[in-house]
């Protein structure tokens, strides 16, 4: 199997589709360009970035667990079905692991 890993977020992905898929924004923006700073927020945020996990999930990228790799192109139902329910239970972990942090934070806060 060919994978793409990401230079700038150390992703690895089933291949060159995945790995593209997961960039996002402008080619033509980036934030170390002349005068970035000084353009409008709406065009700031356009910059070329890559997807958050969460927003790989929601443009329905999966995270194959047994292969270490996300990947974006069309499977066997079955597979992608144990996929989504892996990429599911790894959604809900973050989501787990996070509100335990808040609730640290807020009760530390509370101190």
């Amino acid at each position: 199997m060919a994978k793409s890993i990401c230079p700038a977020c150390d992703r690895v992905f089933h291949n060159a589709g995945s790995f593209d898929k997961h960039r996002t924004g402008k080619h033509e923006i980036y934030p170390r360009m002349p005068g970035f700073k000084q353009l409008p927020l709406e065009i700031q945020a356009q910059v070329r970035r890559c997807m958050t996990d969460e927003e790989m999930l929601a443009a329905s990228m999966l995270y194959d667990q047994e292969h270490n790799v996300w990947i974006s192109e069309i499977m066997e139902p079955e597979a992608k079905e144990r996929l989504k329910k892996a990429s599911e239970r790894i959604r809900a972990k973050k989501q787990a692991a996070q509100a335990a942090q808040n609730s640290s934070e807020n009760t530390n806060a509370s101190e």
